[in-house]
């Protein structure tokens, strides 16, 4: 699922597209499962991220799941977050 459902909205406007904003994430919050989201690409020169959600206790799956995302995106060219394929190294412990 999306992060958040539309793109981006000015920063001025931030406040008011709050709800909007946490809709796809506020279940996660308030219910204790972990989750994260995946920086994907761009869509219209604007990030977007895919959020991932696990069974409680199980943020070692969502980091793991996450890594593995961010090194499959960065073999279409299309990488994680700068979208110029850079992949960032998790550390664990």
């Amino acid at each position: 699922m999306p992060t958040v459902p539309i793109v981006a909205p000015p920063v001025e406007d931030f406040a008011r597209y709050l709800l909007v904003l946490s809709r796809n994430t506020t279940l996660w919050s308030l219910t204790g499962f972990p989750a994260i989201s995946v920086p994907c690409g761009t869509a219209g020169g604007l990030p977007f991220g895919l959020q991932l959600v696990a069974p409680p206790w199980r943020e070692d799956l969502l980091i793991a799941l996450g890594s593995a995302l961010q090194i499959a995106a960065s073999g279409r060219g299309s990488g994680p977050a700068s979208g110029r394929g850079e992949v960032r190294k998790v550390s664990r412990g």
